[in-house]
């Protein structure tokens, strides 16, 4: 008797301990998305809200099961909490500028932070966003480092070509279509230079990007910008007019230091009119 006894009292904490570690399973914390949002210059946008929906209750795209929808406050901020964790589209609208959508995968207990510059050119549809963006530190050795742009075709005359810029110097072109130069073509910059790049994407914030961004616009051309050192490797993809702040200037950077516009056909002159 006395030994059944001791082994129910036992038994007792390690049911607690179960019970416990159930009820975290089945209760996970509750996630937040805290947004400014905010005009082309920077300035506050009078009724522009965030509408944030659960991807996974969405039959797609377009119909959203059930929408929550904030405000932004006299700052330009809103925010709604109480999420479970999961993957959700995030909707910024502020008149008359064009609506942003961003898709965020929160897990339990985060909360995410964002700042949205809403534009006037065109809807942007942007995915795998990092909700968790960390900036590594900066590449000791200059020999891992490996940045990549890559210019895809469009349906004009897009100059299509790829630029490989290495640590050491190193440069391999690869013309496309639409350039003076197509095939392949090696040679070196001052390393200097490729370090001066390098400081560039920590500026703009690269590793904050989102992975995919697409404007609505058709018929337009890929742009793919990477950075590799180490076992840090990033990728951000740009279709039409959708480029991240800061991103467009880096491109023409790169296409600056490796020296491309010597493989590029020059531009059409146009025709001179009748006086």
């Amino acid at each position: 008797m006395f030994g059944r006894r001791r082994t129910t009292g036992f038994l007792l904490p390690l049911f607690a301990v179960q019970f416990l570690w159930t009820s975290c399973q089945r209760h996970p914390k509750r996630v937040a998305i805290v947004a400014r949002i905010t005009g082309p210059s920077g300035t506050q946008i009078p009724g522009a809200h965030m509408i944030a929906s659960d991807t996974a209750k969405d039959r797609d795209k377009t119909q959203m099961s059930a929408p929550l929808v904030a405000y932004t406050d006299g700052s330009g901020r809103c925010s709604i909490g109480k999420l479970s964790p999961g993957k959700y589209r995030l909707i910024f609208v502020g008149g008359p500028f064009r609506t942003r959508v961003e898709t965020y995968e929160l897990e339990s207990g985060q909360n995410l932070e964002v700042s949205v510059r809403l534009r006037s050119d065109e809807e942007i549809l942007a995915s795998d966003c990092p909700s968790r963006p960390v900036t590594p530190g900066f590449p000791k050795e200059l020999n891992s480092i490996k940045i990549r742009l890559r210019r895809g075709p469009c349906e004009g005359s897009c100059p299509a070509y790829a630029l490989t810029l290495y640590g050491d110097g190193r440069v391999d072109y690869d013309g496309e279509s639409h350039v003076a130069v197509a095939g392949h073509q090696s040679y070196r910059v001052e390393e200097a230079d490729i370090r001066s790049l390098i400081a560039r994407f920590y500026d703009i914030g690269f590793f904050g990007f989102c992975a995919q961004n697409e404007g609505v616009t058709t018929d337009q051309a890929t742009v793919e910008t990477s950075l590799q050192f180490d076992e840090i490797r990033k990728t951000v993809s740009v279709y039409g007019n959708s480029a991240p702040d800061g991103l467009e200037n880096l491109n023409a950077q790169i296409d600056k230091v490796a020296g491309v516009s010597r493989f590029l056909k020059p531009l059409p002159v146009p025709p001179a009119t009748p006086d």
